[in-house]
């Protein structure tokens, strides 16, 4: 199933549930298990940015800090396993994986006598971090973190390799 598919069920299961609701309206658990139905990265990446399109249009973000949205461990594993929901939850604490939702205006720039010499995560990369540099926060009802530009350890094609 599609992310944009997945999003259009999770949309029709708030909508019997209560007043219309829009996918990011969902519980905070909710939308993590519905991340968890994603079968692959590029698909949970389409799902965090509808869940958050609007949200971060209205997000600004300070000096060196980058937001970025928790990878979420598929639900069913590549072995075709089912992972309990406690599992999926471990992802909020013990994930060490990001998608970069937005960045601050002087994140990655130093313009000083150490000036930024690596390379530099964008919008839309996956970033690999350690968690507790990163505090968490629940923004529009998505798992998130917030951390400094120097923190993020590095990017990543595939998220799940990091655990």
């Amino acid at each position: 199933m599609t992310a944009a598919a997945r999003l259009k069920e999770y949309e029709g299961i708030n909508a019997k549930n209560a007043a219309p609701k829009r996918a990011n309206q969902g519980s905070l658990q909710s939308n993590l298990l519905a991340l968890a139905g994603c079968p692959d990265p590029e698909s949970q990446k389409a799902m965090i940015f509808a869940m958050l399109e609007d949200a971060l249009a209205e997000m600004d973000l300070w000096g060196n800090r980058v937001f970025l949205a928790t990878y979420v461990t598929p639900q069913i594993s590549k072995g075709g396993i089912l992972m309990p929901e406690k599992r999926i939850d471990a992802s909020r604490y013990e994930g060490k994986a990001g998608l970069v939702l937005k960045i601050g205006a002087t994140a990655f720039k130093y313009d000083g006598a150490w000036p930024w010499e690596s390379p530099k995560a964008a919008v839309g990369d996956w970033v690999w971090y350690r968690a507790s540099d990163a505090p968490e926060a629940g923004f529009n009802h998505v798992y998130c973190r917030e951390i400094e530009d120097d923190l993020i350890k590095g990017t990543i094609k595939d998220p799940s390799k990091i655990f």
